[in-house]
Order: C-alpha cells, then sequence, then structure tokens
C-alpha cells in the first residue's frame, strides 16, 4: 500500500511495525524495516531513529523480544528530475543523510532514474558517488530541539495509530490490520489499494517536513492536529490556501529540479 511520495514518516511507521509484528508471528527472528526518504533531512533522520524504536518496542511487547531489528534507507523514491545533475544531487546527498540516519543499509538509485532503466555504467557511477559521499566521514551532529521534536512526534502518531487498532482487535494482528485500514486509521497517501480510504492528503510544510494538511480518520489527539495545522499555517499564509495546487506542487519539485539542494533546503 506504501506509495513513498509525500507520505508522512508515521504512516510509514505504523505500515512496517504491522508487518514486522505479521513476520514474527510466522517464526521471522530478523526484520528490515524500510524507511523511504521524504527530502527534509530533520525529519527522515528522526523517522528512522523512531522507526527502530517502535520496532523493538512493538515486537517486545508482542512477546518476541529476541527477533533482530534494523532499518534500511531508500533514496528518494519518488519522481526524479530528467537532469542528470539534479538527479545526483539526490543521490549524493540522500546518502549523506544515510549516513547519518544509523541504517544498516541503503537502497540506492541512479542519475538516470527518469530516462531510462539504469546501465551497468549508471550503477557503477551510483556506487562511486555514493562511496565518495561515505568516505568523507560525514560527523553525526548531536540531536537539537527540532530533531527531538520530530522523532517524538512520529512516535507519538505511530503509537496512537498501533494501539487503538491492536486494543479492538484485541490485541489480533491481522485483525488489527484490518481494522486500522478499514476505518481509515491507516490511510496511505495516494495509495491504489482499492481499500485504502484515501481521505489522508499530505503537504510540506515551510521546513519541507510532510504534514497532513487534511488528517482524514487518523486517530490523532487534538493536540497533535493542532500541530500540523500551526506547521502549515505559515505556508498557507505565504502561499494561498489552495490545497490541491500546493499538493501538486509538491509532488512535482523533484522531477521538475525546481530545487538547489537535497534534501530540500
Amino acid at each position: 500500500m506504501l506509495t513513498a511520495c509525500l507520505v508522512p514518516p508515521s504512516i510509514a511507521a505504523v505500515v512496517n511495525v504491522f508487518e514486522a509484528l505479521m513476520a514474527a508471528e510466522c517464526g521471522v527472528k530478523s526484520v528490515t524495516l524500510g524507511y523511504a526518504e521524504q527530502g527534509c533531512r530533520a525529519q527522515d533522520l528522526a523517522a528512522v531513529r523512531a522507526l527502530y524504536r517502535l520496532g523493538s518496542e512493538y515486537l517486545a511487547r508482542a512477546g518476541h523480544p529476541d527477533v533482530a531489528v534494523n532499518v534500511v534507507w531508500h533514496q528518494y523514491m519518488g519522481p526524479f528530475p530528467r537532469s542528470e545533475d539534479k538527479a545526483r544531487q539526490i543521490v549524493a546527498g540522500s546518502t549523506a543523510s544515510a549516513t547519518q540516519s544509523g541504517a544498516v543499509r541503503m537502497m540506492l538509485k541512479t542519475h538516470v532514474e527518469a530516462l531510462r532503466i539504469p546501465r551497468l555504467e549508471d550503477n557503477v557511477e551510483s556506487l562511486r558517488i555514493a562511496r565518495e559521499v561515505r568516505d568523507r566521514g560525514i560527523v553525526l551532529a548531536s540531536l537539537n530541539e527540532r530533531d527531538r521534536l520530530e522523532e517524538e512526534l512520529i512516535l507519538t502518531e505511530a503509537k496512537a495509530i498501533v494501539d487503538i487498532s491492536l486494543k479492538e482487535a484485541h490485541q489480533n494482528v491481522g485483525r488489527a490490520v484490518g481494522l486500522a485500514v478499514n476505518r481509515g486509521w491507516l490511510d496511505i497517501p495516494f495509495s491504489p489499494s482499492r481499500w485504502n480510504a484515501g481521505l489522508v492528503l499530505p503537504l510540506r510544510d515551510h521546513t519541507n517536513a510532510v504534514r497532513f494538511a487534511v488528517p482524514g480518520q487518523l486517530p490523532l489527539s487534538p493536540d497533535v492536529l493542532a500541530f500540523h495545522r500551526d506547521a502549515l499555517a505559515q505556508l498557507l499564509r505565504r502561499d494561498g490556501d489552495d490545497v490541491a495546487a500546493l499538493l501538486e506542487r509538491d509532488i512535482s519539485v523533484t522531477a521538475r529540479g525546481d530545487f538547489d539542494e537535497w534534501p530540500l533546503q
């Protein structure tokens, strides 16, 4: 169901937690949770940390403390620019983020993502770019207040969805997933699944973090919903309140190459 395009991190985290729990029920002893970069470094790094914490916590809570948890970083999964130089910026900038994230592995894209299926030489170039970035020895910055806020926000949102779903399903994971989807508690933006509610609409705020412009039926607290409204208020005052137009802009910004740096500044 995940589209990887403007997906708020907490929604991606919930999907990963449910998948990990179902895998553990089947006897799997090592899970790798995947996070697709959205383009705001502070939020993306927070998402990787939160995803690891959520996976470990819910697996232990469900009686699977022996399951190993890792996180994989997916380089930007949305539409790439046709400009090869801009695409290289994404590959390099994403690698720098992945290096800082604590992820154990990175799913690598190429500079021809928007043009063709990559050739051997294209993949070799991406590996070279990634290794050069990695070998610069990225220094991990200490977490600041915003980093911690983003992480705690993702944890709070994801737990609200998972907890109410498990509670209503009497801790049966499979039933919890069904309830979450049917009631719109788990709602993936732009998902082609016919069971997905399709009510949630995301937007980037003025920092390029992905927020909930329309929360649909997500079981989030009034405080969390107010945070998202406030986070988008400055953007809406500056750029107008036509959500459809703003959404189209946010989805197309990379494909058009309308950025100076990656991650988005």
